[in-house]
């Protein structure tokens, strides 16, 4: 058995090592992360679940701001960040408690389930080490997103649902409930629960108190969820999520109006097209394993564990779901998966991917003792901490390169949208406090400035202009991320007719940020 002070340990190290990255993560840093920190806000200062920007087309049900929140992203985070604010106060510090709790509680996981599978303290300790030193995910683990949360939820769903067969309904019962919030931190979590389902068909004995039991545990998280749906979209589900499959390129993630992005739309492209796009994202997806989630070198040993223990059940779980993630962000989502989707979502494998590592290194002195005369357990502990070392070394490199050096030459993590409060400032001369903008971050701009915001469609200046129409929007802010059509504008600020040029400030990399406002009676009827 692990002792009290060796989980005391690992627990530290996890809570070191978020504080570390949250040091340097003083911004939720990217549009996700925004958006979930300013829903939160929203529902700590009454305004319910309900924002005042929009981020993308795909499901507005009305042509005005503020608009229902999480039509797209579930909303398991902004509740967590929401629920901390109104305990420690209206801060990005007080939103960022959830996430940093559960990047703690990870490795601790780690060394659980590392145990469940019949590893001894000493791999149980390196595998909750290779969590706590988690490479890429750190910075992405201490913000306001679902990384960390999903990745123990998920973790401990998997190990669950495939236990489960061997226990009572009550396993059965929260393996429901990890499931169910596993959909409410991401939409693609419902693959947590088809799983479980068909890991309950495939059960023997397959008691029916078990499927009721499964999906009483769902419900209990996710009928509330449903109810509201229901209420605003009509259905159970966004709509808008499953326009994503129609997509045939990422941008028009962002295109409006969306009326476009059928099957006909999809395959109107031409098979080459679509296979073309489902084979980049493979590569990307592949790769995205490889190098982040296993950091290369730790690849070796999760492929060398997943095969020791390929007859245990929640191996199996395991496997089926990195298929199933890696399916379904490669051919279903493919443009949203390879920018992102999969390294989100394969977090729920890395507990037990962990877990099965310091086995795979154990497959590995075995396989290398046969040529050299190796003494087994000296070889392991030897091996299992350079293992770590070399973990811990890429870890602090990646939060040095990525982090730390750029925040100190003014480029650091979330400092793209910091010009958004210098850009800001023509709009607070010249306009109203209730002027809607058009940029390329709605909710940064309007944690930024508090002015209701709509984001720059994909396209060119005409769906530019159908948005200003529809959406009353005044004033629009052109960084140097924007749309390719949007480039002879970004080149020539004063070239359209219906923008006037107000203010020119610059971002963290020294490009241009335009604040065009829009001339009244200057539109096209």
């Amino acid at each position: 058995m692990m002792s009290r002070l060796q989980y005391l340990s690992l627990g530290v190290l996890g809570l070191t090592m978020a504080g570390l990255s949250a040091a340097w993560v003083t911004t939720p840093g990217y549009m996700d992360a925004d958006y979930y920190y300013a829903a939160a806000r929203q529902l700590v200062s009454g305004g319910g679940l309900s924002v005042p920007f929009l981020w993308n087309y795909l499901a507005t049900g009305n042509l005005s701001l503020p608009q229902p929140a999480h039509l797209y992203w579930m909303p398991l985070t902004t509740f967590m960040s929401a629920g901390a604010m109104a305990v420690f106060g209206d801060s990005f510090r007080a939103a960022q408690l959830p996430s940093l709790a559960f990047t703690a509680v990870l490795p601790l996981v780690a060394a659980w389930l590392a145990r469940r599978l019949g590893a001894s303290p000493f791999q149980a300790m390196l595998a909750g080490g290779l969590a706590a030193l988690s490479g890429f995910y750190l910075p992405f683990f201490a913000t306001t997103d679902a990384f960390s949360s999903f990745a123990v939820i998920g973790g401990l769903a998997l190990w669950l649902m495939a236990r489960a067969p061997e226990m009572d309904a009550k396993a059965w019962l929260f393996a429901g409930g990890l499931a169910g919030l596993g959909h409410l931190a991401r939409a693609d979590g419902v693959l947590l629960l088809l799983l479980a389902i068909a890991t309950w068909g495939l059960s023997r004995p397959r008691r029916f108190t078990g499927l009721l039991a499964l999906a009483a545990g769902y419900l209990v998280v996710m009928a509330g969820w449903f109810v509201r749906m229901w209420k605003v979209t009509g259905g159970p589900l966004s709509p808008g999520g499953l326009k994503a499959a129609w997509l045939t390129d990422y941008n028009q993630l962002f295109s409006y109006p969306t009326g476009g992005l059928t099957p006909a739309h999809w395959l109107e492209s031409g098979f080459g097209a679509i296979l073309q796009a489902r084979l980049q994202a493979a590569g990307t997806n592949l790769v995205s394993l490889l190098l982040v989630n296993g950091l290369v070198f730790l690849t070796v040993l999760m492929v060398l564990g997943l095969w020791r223990n390929r007859r245990t059940r929640p191996v199996r779980v395991l496997a089926v779901y990195l298929l199933a993630e890696f399916t379904v962000m490669t051919v279903v989502f493919p443009f949203p998966g390879e920018r992102g989707g999969f390294f989100h979502s394969s977090t729920a494998a890395m507990p037990l991917l962990w877990a099965l590592a310091p086995q795979g290194l154990d497959s590995l002195v075995e396989a290398l003792q046969r040529r050299w005369d190796w003494q087994p357990e000296q070889a392991i502990r030897r091996l299992g901490l350079g293992t770590l070392a070399i973990a811990g070394v890429a870890t602090l490199f990646l939060l040095a390169t990525r982090q730390i050096v750029p925040a100190q030459q003014g480029q650091g993590w979330g400092q793209a949208s910091a010009a958004y409060s210098s850009a800001v400032a023509p709009i607070r001369s010249g306009g109203s406090p209730q002027d809607v903008v058009a940029v390329n971050n709605p909710p940064a701009f309007w944690l930024a400035s508090g002015h209701p915001s709509v984001v720059i469609p994909a396209g060119n200046p005409a769906s530019l202009q159908r948005v200003v129409r529809d959406f009353g929007v005044r004033w629009v802010v052109l960084e140097k991320n924007h749309p390719p059509g949007l480039e002879p504008l970004y080149e020539d600020p004063t070239g359209l007719r219906w923008l006037a040029l107000a203010g020119t400030t610059h971002d963290a990399f020294a490009q241009p940020v335009y604040t065009l406002r829009v001339v009244e009676g200057a539109l096209r009827p």
